[in-house]
């Protein structure tokens, strides 16, 4: 079964992103929500994923990701 993600990003430090599943952003450790305030960017089905953010999303539960907004995509090529 596929699950849903949202894409969120640290709206003081653009090049800060956070993917979680939906609706579980209130689940992440502090340290991760206290680097907001936070701007959701995308939601969506995880089988569109790059297969790396897909594993780790698995893994951990969320994905921190800094990388320059206008490079940073969550959907595979």
């Amino acid at each position: 079964m596929d699950q849903r993600y949202q894409a969120i990003r640290a709206v003081l430090n653009k090049g800060l992103h956070v993917i979680c599943y939906e609706g579980k952003f209130d689940a992440l450790p502090d340290e991760v929500r206290h680097r907001g305030p936070w701007q959701v960017l995308s939601r969506g089905d995880t089988k569109t994923f790059r297969s790396e953010y897909r594993h780790a999303l698995a893994r951990h539960g969320f994905i921190i990701v800094e990388q320059s907004v206008g490079v940073f995509s969550p959907a595979g090529r």
